[in-house]
């Protein structure tokens, strides 16, 4: 059923105000309603749009064929207020993207925001936002919104939270975000298909997300009030969160730009769904099925994969927090094989979790499968007979010798925890060599990062912004490790190159400018692409890449060199492993790691034509060693020969899953290990996905354990999760998420929350020397209560 049939069916009548044609608007915001005039709740909507001190706004209202009297409602408001317009539909369609669609095809402003008959703008949200994105010169902004409760109330669009986060799940307010006329011409409106009639809103971030950068505005724009009403759509559209990312893998920006909206089929099943995914669009079918533009013969059950048209899309999810690892190996350009890979946090609540794992015919776990949270997964997998891999970018058993953070991963416990994996992938050939050596598991695979086309245009967008056009940019992003080569080595080099130059690093609080060096730092982030959006927006000519020295450096994989491309500069790297297959010819300058060498590469580099040579054929390697079709074939490898995930097999797991989740005792809280935070009894509760930060608190750090851990806990008034600031002798040497025990649930007797962290201290300050710890609110810089502390780190 196409788009254009659904539209001649409900019959709208275009009603324009006195106003419309009359004025070029600045803002336009399409307003869908139905059925909520009875209670108020639409007038106090668009009363909240026509006060905000922005004259040259317009409102397209769509009714969706509302019998409350909304239309009577919109009359009155027509004829007080000629910026009003009103788009009436005759029969109830049911869609609100086609609703948006019918209102934007009337829009004449620039910049469209998104009202909804239950978000009621702040006295000047929406005009402030308004300026804000005209201030930036952005695509698509977004504030925060406020989802009103019976419970606790939840704030949506934190701008301290990176986008990350949309890989896992929606937490932007429709009603604070405004896009660009630009935006969806390019990517299109939101996807009008049945699957996504209660998600259309995060497909269209998680697609405009791909091609533009984000501006996150800290700014209440709006409350939303849809959340504790049972007639929401919210609470009445069926929906399978779980197979929705399987749908939003397809690339289907050409059939939702405005020119070809029209001939959208809205109920099509894609030939290759998987079982749970057609499953759930013939749910979708009945329910729709009473609407007036449902075809009579509309519904076709299939109940067996064996029924299937073509072989159905196999499922896979990678469990990992979205870091470097995941980001530069797990993740393909829109369209690609590896845009269906379900994104797993382990530290989200079961309830998104489990499902996912109920759809997965494989499930890959990146990095530490030590956590308890990657453990409750693991035990998941292995009671319903999940075929898992274990990803690995790091040589956690040789860290596990010096760093007894890393102890569980000695390599006998690692063997023994590999026993029940299909296989281990790894990033370089020489971690394949040692874990071959060390028989941790007989199938080895190795594979590399994988080049982006969208990331590379994101980065390329993201600035500058107000930096000195005539220095010498030089960043640096590596670990700590490298710091000390970067001083003694490099630093004294960068300080006598001819001219001002600009040194870019992570941030460290002694300055290691001079009179001819302006030394910039960086805000740590544990989030990737925020990472590349923070250092792209400087545009540095040049990424040094300083020798590393540790046990672990022989086993890295060449990610710099990829990144470097993404932030437009030339990698400068040291004589290392994972650099032995480059050179200048590669768009590498790779150099023995000696200050002669170091000054020779910077000063070629100062050459602006040399450095664009250098870049391109860095692009030309990128494109070309970088790709995903190693991923592709592994997985292929192991999804080959299993049994379909059908009717009965995906019933039984699930089924598993909620006797699983039934029979499962309330577990005390212990702290975890690894630089991971873990959840109290308490926060459980409350639910791990109220994701509010905070900008203040209190609380204590504990102790440091042995000189290699720091525990703590806090409280909080309102709030339970935050990013802290890990400081040691005043340098920032991490930022971690920690979901911190809120004062009413103690008052309440759940607990007092402590031990809320432990996170791991980096091997360059275990000295046995004394140092002043401390952890601070990375949004207010306030510490926790007895911090800072001066401990011995061994």
């Amino acid at each position: 059923m196409k788009v254009k049939d659904i539209i001649e069916v409900c019959r709208p009548i275009w009603m324009p105000g006195r106003a419309y044609g009359t004025y070029e608007a600045e803002l336009t915001v399409l307003l869908p309603t139905f059925r909520r005039n009875r209670d108020g709740l639409f007038q106090r909507a668009l009363r909240s749009i026509l006060a905000q001190p922005l004259a040259a706004i317009e409102i397209i209202v769509i009714d969706d064929a509302s019998t409350d009297g909304t239309a009577e409602t919109i009359a009155s408001a027509m004829q007080a207020d000629g910026r009003i317009s009103c788009i009436r539909h005759q029969v109830n369609m049911g869609l609100p993207a086609i609703s948006e669609f019918e209102g934007y095809l009337r829009s004449t402003g620039q910049i469209i925001g998104f009202g909804f008959d239950d978000f009621v703008f702040e006295p000047d949200g929406l005009a402030s936002l308004h300026a804000i994105m005209r201030a930036k010169g952005s695509c698509f902004v977004h504030g925060e919104g406020k989802m009103i409760s019976e419970e606790n109330d939840i704030t949506l669009g934190d701008a301290r939270f990176p986008h990350d986060n949309l890989f896992h799940h929606n937490f932007l307010a429709n009603g604070a975000v405004l896009v660009s006329r630009e935006a969806i011409e390019s990517v299109g409106l939101y996807d009008p298909h049945i699957v996504l009639a209660r998600l259309c809103d995060f497909d269209l971030w998680r697609r405009l997300r791909r091609r533009f950068n984000f501006e996150a505005i800290p700014l209440l724009v709006g409350r939303e009030y849809g959340a504790s009403r049972s007639d929401s759509l919210g609470n009445t559209y069926p929906m399978q969160y779980e197979v929705i990312n399987e749908f939003m893998g397809i690339d289907r920006n050409k059939q939702l730009v405005p020119s070809a909206f029209l001939e959208r089929d809205v109920l099509y099943t894609p030939a290759d769904a998987s079982y749970p995914l057609r499953h759930h669009i013939e749910e979708l079918k009945e329910f729709f099925s009473t609407k007036s533009w449902f075809p009579a013969h509309g519904l076709r059950k299939t109940e067996n994969a064996a029924e299937y048209e073509s072989a159905p899309r196999r499922t896979v999810a990678v469990v990992g927090s979205l870091t470097a690892s995941v980001a530069l190996d797990w993740i393909g350009d829109p369209g690609s094989p590896l845009d269906f890979i379900n994104h797993v946090d382990p530290e989200q609540s079961i309830y998104l979790t489990d499902p996912v794992l109920a759809k997965s015919d494989l499930v890959v776990f990146a990095r530490e499968i030590m956590t308890p949270h990657q453990q409750r997964i693991i035990k998941q997998c292995r009671n319903l007979k999940i075929p898992h891999v274990y990803f690995a970018d790091d040589n956690f058993p040789e860290l596990a010798k010096t760093n007894r953070v890393w102890a569980e991963y000695n390599v006998s416990r690692l063997r023994n925890e590999l026993r029940s994996f299909s296989g281990v992938i790894l990033s370089s050939e020489k971690l394949r060599e040692y874990f071959l050596r060390e028989k941790l598991h007989p199938r080895l695979d190795v594979i590399g990062p994988i080049f982006l086309q969208s990331q590379l245009q994101k980065c390329s967008a993201a600035g500058p912004l107000g930096e000195n056009e005539a220095a010498y940019r030089i960043a640096t992003f590596g670990g700590l490790f490298r710091m000390q080569n970067l001083v003694h080595n490099i630093l004294p080099v960068i300080r006598d190159l001819p001219g001002q130059v600009q040194l870019f690093t992570r941030d460290v609080n002694s300055s290691l400018g001079s009179r001819s060096v302006e030394h910039i730092t960086i805000p740590e982030t544990s989030s990737f692409f925020r990472f590349l959006k923070l250092w792209a927006r400087k545009r540095p000519h040049v990424v040094v890449h300083p020798a590393g020295r540790s046990t672990n450096i022989d086993y890295k994989c060449e990610s710099a060199i990829l990144i470097s491309l993404y932030l437009g500069a030339v990698p400068v790297v040291a004589d290392e492993q994972a650099y032995r297959m480059f050179d200048v010819e590669d768009g590498v300058e790779k150099v023995s790691d000696t200050p002669e060498a170091w000054r020779e590469a910077l000063i070629r580099l100062q050459d602006p034509v040399y450095r664009a040579a250098m870049l391109a054929r860095l692009r030309r390697t990128c494109e070309t060693r970088f790709t995903d079709d190693e991923q592709r074939r592994i997985l292929d490898s192991y999804l080959q020969g299993l049994p379909v995930l059908d009717a009965h097999r995906y019933a039984s797991r699930c089924r598993a899953l909620m006797g699983d989740r039934r029979e499962q005792p309330q577990s005390d809280f212990r702290p975890g290990e690894h630089g991971y935070c873990q959840l109290n009894r308490a926060v459980e509760i409350v639910g791990s996905e109220n994701l509010d930060g905070i900008s203040s608190g209190n609380g204590f750090l504990d102790e440091v354990t042995g000189g290699s851990i720091v525990m703590g806990w806090a409280m909080t008034d309102q709030h339970d999760q935050c990013e802290l600031l890990l400081e040691i002798d005043g340098y920032c040497v991490g930022s971690f998420s920690a979901n911190l025990f809120r004062i009413d649930l103690q008052r309440a007797g759940y607990g007092d929350g402590r031990y809320a962290f432990w996170v791991k201290v980096p091997d360059i300050f275990r000295d046995e020397n004394a140092h002043e710890v401390s952890v601070k609110f990375a949004s207010s810089g306030q510490h926790l209560g007895r911090s800072p502390m001066t401990c011995v780190l061994r």
